[in-house]
């Protein structure tokens, strides 16, 4: 298990199902929550096919971007930009 969670806060355990820790209790249950709904959706897709895996790059991406998530502009520090670009308004 030690070796299995690395430096992440969760993980499957064949035959037993998952561990999750946090410095509180409280953020111990949000991980176990976020790693079930996680599981749910990958179930989901399942359904329709093979999921796409996105390869290490995409996920540095994403994981850089998360950082700034539900940020308004006025939250973000020098040199963060916003997650995501608002769409533009065609006229």
């Amino acid at each position: 298990m030690i070796a299995a969670l690395g430096d992440r806060n969760a993980c499957l355990l064949a035959n037993h199902g998952q561990i999750a820790g946090g410095t509180t209790l409280r953020k111990a249950l949000s991980v176990a929550e976020g790693v079930e709904d996680l599981a749910d959706q990958y179930l989901s897709a399942l359904t329709l096919g093979d999921p796409v895996i996105l390869d290490a790059d995409e996920m540095s991406a994403i994981l850089k971007k998360f950082k700034t998530y539900g940020k308004q502009t006025s939250e973000l520090e020098d040199g963060q930009t916003a997650a995501f670009e608002l769409p533009r308004r065609v006229e």
